[in-house]
């Protein structure tokens, strides 16, 4: 039996980004609209033709917070995504050396038992059949000859005709229909022997290689969240849930300049620690220039084990001489806090009142915990109604987002979820059981949401929304993804030779009411089209109409979706 563990990224393209260390694009504060969606379309696409996947990547997820409705994006954004991981799995030393330690006939196996998951847990029952999870397969191996990473990592010494010619004969590979795991494993081989007819040297870690991406496209070609994960990549999903990371407590972003900068500062992190400041250029990384470098691999740069060392060299931002400045950084793990809160006074037409901000950043399995806390201190602090800023919160772990929704509410189905798989946690309803809210249901709220509120946070903006009397959801449409992840964990051979790990979409989840969250989300009771601060300032507004004119029940909760 498959352990698993239930994760929910939002975005697909979030959670690569945290476990690089790259922060998220700032979202412009323009309105969702064809015109600006086809705008990032074009951006996207010229990064594609470069093979520059990430950034292809960064602006075809902000193409689909415009229109979330265009097929051909959400086509090209996993086509992309594809390439993108591939190769981040060549470049990973981790995987390189699992592979090396695997047998040929354990690869193949392996790959029969991925396709035996895939094909029962997968909620994407179109796209399971074998002979098209083959298929994808082959795919996935005609990507990667493409690749440079995969060509030096796996072909090197080849001859260029020998990879040329197998390249040829992939693409013009008979369709064939295929009706057992066993057959599918045939193809395999047939693909191995051509690879051997066009006088490529197989040596068994290439042959390991090439079913193994076999194995990884009947992964990758599910949904934008399903994927193969590499040894250390499924570590680091693991540190990054548990809201600890290694490294220098820094994320990335490439501006606008395409420089690469310090989009985020971890507090207590030795980035911080060293005076760094977000919006800082990154010009060296240990004396190697990082110009025209991807940003993933500058990333990488700056990842390694606790107590070495990594020397930067920097622009400070607003420095108009461009001075630069050297700094060595010690590696260590950094806590991600996932919560901030603080109270304040607002003042209306009837007085003052004191008011509670806490804004969640992600949810882990700390967060139910400093959410507690937060609200025991805002609490002693005298507030009398509670601002909730979900913006750009992109989820995270099922559980954390259930129990934080389960601390504002007193009864009622938080939401619904619904698997191919027979476990109860994928098929039921998931009530509020605990005792009495922290937050006493007549203390108002406004949930403040965005486009980029996904996954676990959509599952307590929906339930407050549905729910909560005297609760107001202010903002925009958030991002709509209604799906439930799980790492499937290998005990038992043959998955226990897997090099790697498997995340994959198993569940779906649905409001309170029953009413899908994918490609929809919710629907705010009142539309900001403003952001930043004078969105806070029109929610601190509507928290003190709801403290001075009490509803006597809930917010309206038709209609509570929309497209």
């Amino acid at each position: 039996m498959l352990k698993t563990t239930p994760q929910r990224w939002p975005s697909p393209l979030s959670g690569i980004l945290l476990l690089l260390g790259l922060a998220l694009l700032a979202s412009p504060s323009a309105p969702a609209a064809p015109v600006q969606a086809n705008k990032w379309r074009q951006k996207a696409q010229e990064f594609e033709k470069r093979g520059a996947w990430l950034e292809a990547c960064r602006w075809y997820d902000e193409a689909l917070r415009r229109d979330r409705s265009h097929a051909a994006t959400r086509e090209a954004y996993q086509r992309c995504l594809r390439r993108l991981h591939l190769v981040m799995r060549h470049r990973d030393a981790s995987y390189r050396n699992a592979l090396n330690r695997l047998q040929p006939l354990q690869a193949l196996d392996v790959y029969e038992e991925v396709l035996r998951i895939v094909s029962s847990a997968s909620v994407e029952r179109g796209k399971t059949s074998l002979g098209q999870l083959f298929q994808q397969g082959l795919q996935e191996l005609r990507f990667a000859l493409d690749e440079e990473a995969f060509r030096e990592a796996q072909l090197g010494g080849q001859k260029p005709t020998a990879i040329n010619n197998f390249k040829a004969r992939l693409a013009s590979w008979p369709l064939r229909k295929i009706a057992t795991r066993g057959e599918a494993r045939e193809q395999v081989l047939a693909v191995i022997q051509a690879a051997r007819r066009e006088k490529l040297a197989l040596r068994p870690a290439l042959i390991c290689a090439l079913v193994q991406e076999f194995t990884a496209g009947a992964c990758n070609c599910l949904d934008e969240y399903s994927s193969f994960l590499t040894p250390s990549y499924h570590t680091a999903v693991q540190a990054a849930l548990r809201g600890k990371l290694v490294g220098i407590g820094a994320e990335l972003v490439v501006g606008d300049d395409e420089k690469l900068q310090i989009g985020r500062l971890y507090p207590k992190g030795p980035a911080a620690d060293a005076g760094l400041l977000k919006y800082d250029r990154i010009v060296r990384i240990n004396r190697q220039p990082v110009e025209h470098l991807p940003a993933e691999m500058a990333a990488e740069r700056l990842r390694g084990n606790p107590g070495t060392l990594v020397e930067l060299e920097i622009v400070r931002v607003g420095d108009p001489a461009g001075a630069k400045r050297v700094v060595k950084l010690a590696r260590r793990a950094v806590a991600v806090p996932s919560v901030e809160s603080f109270a304040a006074p607002v003042s209306g037409d009837a007085g003052q009142i004191r008011i509670g901000y806490l804004r969640i950043d992600h949810f882990r399995e700390t967060t139910v915990h400093e959410v507690k806390e937060a609200l025991r201190a805002l609490k002693a602090d005298g507030m009398e109604g509670l601002l909730l800023d979900l913006r750009g919160n992109p989820g995270g772990l099922f559980l954390s987002g259930v129990g934080v929704a389960e601390l504002f509410l007193s009864e009622g189905i938080i939401v619904h979820t619904q698997s191919p798989l027979p476990l109860r946690e994928y098929n039921r309803p998931y009530r509020v059981e605990g005792p009495a809210p922290l937050l006493c249901p007549l203390v108002p709220m406004v949930v403040l949401v965005d486009g980029d509120t996904a996954s676990a946070a959509e599952v307590v903006a929906g339930a407050l929304r549905e729910l909560r009397a005297r609760t107001c959801v202010m903002g925009q449409t958030t991002y709509g993804k209604g799906s439930i992840q799980c790492v499937l964990t290998k005990e038992k051979a043959p998955l226990d030779k897997l090099p790697g790990g498997i995340r994959l979409t198993v569940a779906r989840f649905f409001s309170p009411s029953n009413q899908p969250y994918s490609g929809r989300g919710v629907t705010p009771h009142e539309t900001l089209p403003v952001e930043g601060e004078a969105a806070l300032r029109k929610a601190e507004q509507k928290l003190y109409e709801l403290f001075t004119k009490p509803a006597p029940s809930p917010m309206p909760t038709v209609p509570s979706l929309t497209m």
